[in-house]
Order: structure tokens, then sequence, then C-alpha cells
């Protein structure tokens, strides 16, 4: 990639006398075009003309480092070039660079913010051109892949067109003076992960978004943390007075842990220890590796500062809104933080007031007295894509965990309020809301609170219930809904006793079970999301029953493909339940426990259900050599054993058990 750097250098140094970079359209600034109104593109992008099938356009040129010093207007990596290529189309479209020449600082397309307003970026770490491009009055997403550095000639890759709208809209905003996204299109990959997931859960409902620049803000997670601190002093100083201060004063005081009525020497240390936080823009901790705080760290942390937030509210205070964002252009919004630093402040959704953010005009958003539920038009989220721990985290587990908490925290954005959670809060590892998989979301969700699917997808009928993994045909049926004798009271917005009902789906072959709340007209009037519960259906008492090999012998040894594994088979489907299966060597005595809870990735991962049939896989693939293969795998195919399932371990999809045995294995 470094050659097309030297290549660009050479043909500017050879275009002698150059003073524009074509002549037939004068009326076209030489590095693009302004935007059409209402598409928040800020004041330059490219443009194509078809007449001469040239693309005029800036390019913001950058090195390979990822991560910017400093504003994109002014890094020390980037430069700007006014560039023409020209666009040909056989079997694909090939972009050729024909003309290139950098742009003096003052002659650069600015933002009303005064950042360089570029719409191309050229990555020579990937080779990868990425533009918005005015094409006969339509601006369009283009993506380009270098094919041939010699010539500069580029393939088109990838385009769509921009759309004034979307469903979602992502800030990126730096902080620390750096940031981990150059441009918009950097985070593109991010952004189309975040939609893919969002478009499988939806059934295609939702998945449009746009990206935007909001800026690197200077400040640090170190400064901000210092005024976080500086506030939690204040309040320990004035005695816990306000929210939320009071509540901690009112939990923790009899129990001596938070600091109340501090003496004199307490007031001395606390006043000392904000003004060194004012004129350091440090926190407490860089404080207490210094002598005037080594002696009084500690118990101004356990006491004090334990009870202020991190620095998190400062950064949301301190972030405005895009000038060129129109927020009702766009269903939910994402604030996207990144930056060099290790610092991470995790991610988050509320109300856009009650995060402090700024509209695009500077004006705080307007206070809601109730939420039942983020409203979208009013509801943000924030995730901070930093790295905490580089070197030890690949960039591919951070992308996926990223992709995860962004996904997460948009379905807030959208509409719930809340988190699926176990009846008795338990750990309950199912729903992208609660742990689960990132492609798990209650098809209750989908149909009352984010109106994906209708109420058409529900069934009384389990034969029709159809499996949600991977399910992208919205005319089946994707909940159950159960009898009456499941239905429980519950109130309505009104505070009025009313009916609720229970029901169940199924993700990959495992069902679960849960209740919700009030429903009227096809919409939930709470949107907290579902209360997860054991399986239990009271229409079905037919509990499953095993179908043996013999009178004598439950099940035998199977042998496939060097693995071997015992296989029970049941009389109707049936589901991990909540206890334990012991296999034991009948000649040596030997146990092996197998624990069972629900799902699959609370259960030890030796046992599996495939409809009727149980599979239990003790041994991995045999480590012997090769000539002491044959005789262990004998040995315990000639060997006899007993399966004990404890009551509950394995159920149907009613709750019904399998009765507790002690079962016959063997030859």
């Amino acid at each position: 990639m470094a050659r097309l750097r030297q290549i660009s250098f050479m043909m500017v140094s050879s275009l002698m006398g150059f003073t524009g970079l074509y002549e037939s359209h004068a009326a076209t600034p030489a590095f693009g075009t302004p935007p059409p109104e209402g598409y928040g593109l800020g004041s330059n992008i490219g443009v194509y003309i078809s007449e001469d099938a040239i693309l005029s356009t800036c390019v913001a040129v950058y090195s390979g480092a990822r991560v910017s010093n400093a504003d994109a207007s002014d890094a020390s990596e980037v430069e700007y070039y006014a560039a023409r290529v020209a666009i040909s189309e056989t079997s694909k479209i090939i972009a050729r660079l024909i003309d290139v020449a950098p742009i003096a600082l003052a002659d650069r397309p600015v933002t009303v913010a005064g950042r360089s307003s570029c719409s191309g970026s050229v990555d020579l770490s990937t080779g990868l051109y990425d533009d918005v491009v005015m094409v006969q009055g339509t601006p369009f997403n283009l993506t380009f892949r270098l094919t041939d550095p010699v010539n500069i000639v580029f393939e088109l890759i990838d385009s769509s067109v921009v759309s004034k709208t979307a469903d979602m809209a992502f800030i990126l905003r730096g902080y620390g003076n750096s940031t981990s996204f150059r441009t918009v299109n950097s985070f593109k990959r991010d952004a189309q992960a975040i939609s893919d997931q969002l478009r499988a859960l939806s059934f295609g409902a939702v998945g449009s978004y746009r990206i935007f620049d909001g800026g690197i803000d200077r400040n640090s997670a170190d400064n901000y943390a210092a005024i976080e601190q500086i506030k939690v002093i204040d309040a320990a100083l004035s005695g816990w007075v306000g929210s939320p201060w009071a509540y901690f004063k009112e939990r923790d005081e009899a129990l001596g842990v938070i600091l109340t009525n501090p003496n004199e020497r307490e007031r001395v240390v606390l006043e000392s220890l904000r003004a060194w936080l004012r004129d350091n823009k440090q926190p407490a901790e860089v404080w207490g590796r210094t002598d005037a705080g080594a002696t009084d760290y500690a118990w101004v942390q356990n006491k004090v500062l334990r009870y202020g937030a991190s620095a998190a509210p400062s950064f949301l205070h301190a972030t405005q809104l895009p000038r060129d964002l129109d927020r009702e252009n766009f269903t939910a919004l994402g604030l996207i933080f990144s930056s060099g630093d290790t610092y991470n402040m995790s991610g988050a959704a509320n109300l856009c007031s009650s995060f402090g953010i700024k509209t695009a005009e500077g004006e705080p958003f307007p206070i809601i007295s109730s939420w039942q539920g983020p409203d979208p038009r009013q509801a943000c989220f924030y995730n901070d894509y930093s790295n905490p721990l580089p070197g030890t985290q690949s960039e591919a587990d951070l992308f996926a965990t990223n992709t995860y908490v962004s996904t997460h925290e948009m379905l807030h954005a959208l509409g719930q309020g809340g988190h699926d959670r176990y009846d008795d809060r338990r750990y309950f590892p199912y729903s992208i809301m609660n742990q689960g998989k990132v492609d798990q979301y209650p098809i209750w969700n989908r149909i009352y609170i984010m109106g994906w699917l209708g109420e058409d997808a529900i069934t009384q009928n389990p034969a029709e219930l159809a499996d949600t993994y991977q399910a992208t045909d919205r005319s089946k049926k994707y909940l159950l809904r159960l009898g009456p004798e499941s239905d429980f009271s519950c109130l309505d917005e009104w505070g009025v006793t009313q009916t609720c009902h229970r029901y169940q789906e199924k993700y990959n072959g495992t069902y679960v079970q849960y209740r919700a709340d009030y429903t009227k007209d096809g919409k939930a009037y709470f949107k907290s999301g579902v209360t997860f519960e054991p399986l239990n259906d009271p229409s079905d008492k037919r509990a499953p029953t095993l179908i043996p090999v013999s009178d004598s012998i439950a099940a035998r040894l199977n042998l496939k493909e060097g693995r071997l594994s015992i296989v029970l088979t049941f009389s109707e489907e049936i589901q991990l339940g909540r206890g334990e299966i012991t296999l034991r060597d009948v000649a040596s005595g030997l146990l092996m426990r197998f624990q069972l809870d629900q799902l699959p990735d609370l259960s030890d991962s030796r046992v599996s259900v495939n409809n009727n049939t149980l599979e239990l896989s003790p041994w991995n693939r045999e480590t012997c050599v090769a000539e002491s293969c044959a005789a262990v795998i004998a040995q315990r195919l000639s060997a006899r054993y007993t399966l004990t399932l404890s009551q509950g371990s394995v159920i149907d999809r009613a709750g019904n058990a399998v009765v507790a045995a002690e079962l016959n294995i063997g030859p």
C-alpha cells in the first residue's frame, strides 16, 4: 500500500501547470459538490459526471495507524487530495485514478464545526476506498477495493443509496484526543453487523442505518473521572443530601461504611483532595500514590469515592449531536465512543434527556415525566468500543463483544425498557436481553413490544410451533400460548386486575417458558420484557417413558467414527430438566456425573437432546496410540454400566418428568 502513496506523490509532481481537475464543468467544485439538503452529509460530497464517466471528489488518505491522535481535520497521518477518477463498466465497475492534487488547508471544504469535510477516504493499510457520491441527483455510498496498485485501479465492491431516514443513527464520538474510527466509513463493518443482527431478529422489519461524525472530545477518562469524584466529595461534605446520595446514606449509615459527620481532619483531607483533583485533572488513584494522599486514600475510597459514578456522565454531558443530524429522521440513536485509551465506560440506554447529551442545536433534550419503556424518538444508547485489554483481547473478540452490546442496547432504544429475567432472578442465559445468545429474543417481545410480528404468529397448538433458530419465514407460528389453566392475574395500565398469559417458544430444539405482562390491541403496556419460569403446561399430564432395547437392557453403547455414546429413546419429545445423570461402571464402580439445568448452555456439554432421544457422550475421542485404541474401545463396549436419572433431570415440553430410575446399559 505504500506503493499507492508513492505513485500519488509522483502523479502530483508530474502535473505541471495543473490549475483544475477538468474544465468542461467549471461550475462544479474541483473536489466534489455540495450535498442536497436534508441528508446530513456535511458540506461536500463527490460527484459523478455521467457524460464524461468521471468521478470528482475530495479524498482523505490515511496511513496504517488505526487511531488518530487529533481531530480528523489536523491529524498528522491524514492528507487531503482533490482527485478525478475515471469510471468504466464491463463485467464489473472499475475506478481508475487519473488526476490527483493536494488540497491546501485554506481550500478544504469544512463542516459547520470547522472540521474537514472530505466524503472520500482511502485506507492505505487495507486498500479500501469509501466515498459518498452524487449520481444523477441521488447520493450513493460506494466502497472500492484496490486491485492494481501500479496503475491505481479500484473495483466497486459495495454500493447503496443514502436515504434521508433510517431506523438507526450511529454517532461516532472519540475522546482522550483520539478515536478508533477515523471516518464514518471506518465504522461501516460494525454498523452492518448490528444491522444484520437486528434484521434477523425483526424478520427484516428493522436494519437501515446512517453513520455520523460526532467529533473528538479532547478530554480523557482521567479528566472526567476527576470531575465525577469532585461531585461525590461535595456530596459527602454537604451531608449526602439529594438524589442519589440520600439513598446511600439511609442504606449504609447504620453499617458505618459511609462517611457521615466528618471530623475536622477528615474535612481537611477531602477539601485538599478536591483542590488536587481540580488542579491536576487526574483521578484520586493518582493522588493516592503521592506522599500527600498515601495515608488517607484507602478510607477516602471506601467511605466516599465508591459512591460516585464512572466517567460516563461527564462524557455524555459533553456530547452534542452533529449539526447535520435531524433527530426526527431516525427511530433510534446510538453514541459510539472510542479512544486509544484502555478505559471503557461500557454501554447503557436511557432517555436522551437523562443522559444529559445535547441536541444538534446545543439544547437539552426535553424531560419526559414518565417512562413505560423508552419512546424511541426520545431514547438513546451508548457503547464504548475502546479496547480495555489490549494484547489479551483479540480484534475478533472485541468486535463480537461490541456487536453484542450495541445490539442489546439498541433493543432498549427501540422500545424495551427492562431485561428478560428468570422468576427467581437466577442466572438463565436465554435472550440477548438476559445474557443469552445474540440471536435469541423472545417472540412475545417481537410481537407486543417491537411490533415486528403480528398476533398471527401465535398458536395454541404445540404441533404448529416452529423453531425460532435462524427463522426467516414470517408466516409460521413461533409463539405457543398455553391454555387457560396457565393464565394468571395481572394489572393493566390503570391498575385494574386483568388476565395475562403464559407462553412457550422453541430455540434450536430447546423449549423455554415465560409469563408476560398485560397487552391490549396488540401492544404491551409495560415494556420490561418477559419473566422466564420452568416448563409447565397443566393441559398435558402424560410423562415420557423410556423405550428400552430389550426387557433387561435400556440401551447399548454405540460406536461411531471413533466416538462412544449411549443413546436413550423415549416415547415423545424430551427436554433437559434440572437434576443429575450418573453413570457407573459395574465392575470398577467408577462414577461419572452429569449436571443438567434446563438450557444446554447451563448443562454438561456431554449430554444432548434431539427430539425424543438423549445422547450421553462420557468419553472424548480416544487419545491412545493406534495399537491400544482398539483394546480400550473393545473393553468399554463389553463392560456393563448402570445409568441413573434423578427426578426431574429429563422432562417433556409440558414439564412432566421421566420417572427417576436406575437403568442397565450394556452389551
